[in-house]
């Protein structure tokens, strides 16, 4: 089928894709995140956030991936000018069907979303350990924009 936006009725199947992307990031930071699995209301909230879109990808009734975005307003303030950017909150396709292109057309449908809101740019955050996100957000032309450090005290 491919992509199309996602609905209630896939709420099961998000949260399996919403938990995968989850245990990814609890094997990298072990310290930072649990692997917990995703409750239902957090997969819905994103479905009817009204600033926000989620794309799904479909095949003969299983989703094997999913990109949720958030479009936000940065206000002006004496250091920073005011812009309209897009949070790519997730994106995540399910590790049997990788490499077929379903990362890309679901990045490539957030893009096209974006500039639909006016959005000056689409922004995200992802583990400095996560090689394989970084290189394929750095192949669809994001760059990185501020570096997080850390100092571990315990």
């Amino acid at each position: 089928m491919g992509i199309r936006i996602a609905n209630l009725e896939d709420t099961p199947q998000l949260m399996e894709l919403f938990d995968g992307s989850l245990r990814n990031m609890a094997a990298l930071q072990p310290w930072q995140w649990r692997g917990v699995p995703q409750k239902a209301d957090f997969v819905q909230a994103a479905i009817l956030d009204p600033n926000g879109m989620l794309y799904v990808w479909e095949e003969n009734g299983r989703l094997l991936g999913m990109v949720s975005l958030f479009w936000k307003e940065q206000e002006e303030s004496a250091i920073r000018f005011p812009c309209r950017y897009v949070d790519l909150d997730t994106l995540y396709v399910r590790p049997e069907a990788k490499g077929r292109g379903i990362g890309t057309t679901l990045y490539q449908a957030a893009c096209q979303w974006a500039k639909a809101q006016g959005a000056d740019r689409m922004e995200l955050m992802t583990l400095g350990e996560n090689r394989n996100a970084r290189a394929f957000y750095g192949k669809m032309g994001m760059q990185e924009q501020q570096v997080i450090l850390t100092t571990f005290l315990k």
